[in-house]
């Protein structure tokens, strides 16, 4: 009688383990899976940059960035002049907002950062 249940207890024992084990790995995903779209964003802002007037590169790829991914910050450095080099970095949180993981993990920031040649 005493064995039963047993495998009922262990069962709810060890469940919130595994809900949390892959809830974390399902966290780890959304993160790279922005990491990525982020990366794509990067691409466009620097190709962007690279193309526009040297005078209002920053606002355009700031733009381009922005339309990839919503509530990227894009910074530039360097020379946005005809033939100059141009350094593109593309930053943005990834919010971790998944049930039972989200609240303990904190929202990692995530930068990209590439050099073109400015063509003009």
């Amino acid at each position: 009688m005493g064995r039963d249940g047993q495998s009922t207890v262990e069962f709810v024992l060890v469940l919130p383990l595994v809900l949390t084990v892959l809830l974390g790995a399902l966290q780890v995903v959304v993160v790279v899976r922005h990491r990525i779209r982020l990366e794509q964003a990067l691409h466009v802002a620097a190709r962007t940059a690279a193309l526009a007037d040297p005078d209002q590169a920053a606002a355009e790829a700031a733009v381009a960035a922005r339309a990839a991914v919503p509530g990227t910050r894009t910074t530039l450095g360097g020379r946005p002049e005809v033939g100059g080099l141009l350094r593109v970095t593309v930053t943005a949180r990834s919010r971790t907002d998944l049930p039972v993981v989200g609240p303990v993990l904190p929202d990692p920031e995530l930068r990209a950062t590439t050099v073109v040649r400015v063509e003009g």
